[in-house]
């Protein structure tokens, strides 16, 4: 792995959470744009092999079949919503950019959806359909 200097104390975590936010926004335009692709009937694996393909490449898309273990998996361990990484990143991204004076829109809205953008692909995942 690469080390990275940012610059002043605090510049790291800041950066942590700029990723965690680009990271969500990604997660949830797959899930938006795999069920648009859905609705015209267009298999979610072949709609999700050409965006991958393209200049949407990203980690979310290489590791999408992942994606649901992950939630099943704090399901498992009883870890309450509000603490899972995709809700607890979002909540430190918002409260740090509104402390900056930098508040996002995006991210008040990410907060909102990527849980249930996580849920659904789990859900989606225990009926036997495929989120590959």
């Amino acid at each position: 792995s690469r080390r990275f200097v940012h610059g002043p104390p605090g510049a790291a975590s800041a950066t942590k959470l700029a990723h965690q936010v680009v990271l969500s926004a990604t997660l949830s335009a797959h899930v938006d744009g795999l069920a648009l692709a859905e609705a015209f009937g267009v298999d979610a694996t072949s709609a999700r092999e050409a965006i991958v393909s393209g200049l949407a490449e990203s980690w979310v898309g290489r590791n999408w079949a992942v994606l649901p273990g992950i939630a099943a998996d704090y399901d498992a361990a009883r870890v309450p919503e509000s603490d899972r990484p995709w809700a607890k990143h979002l909540q430190l991204f918002m409260d740090s950019a509104h402390l900056a004076g930098t508040p996002s829109d995006l991210a008040t809205h990410l907060e909102r959806v990527v849980g249930n953008d996580i849920e659904t692909l789990k859900i989606q995942q225990q009926n036997g359909r495929s989120t590959s």
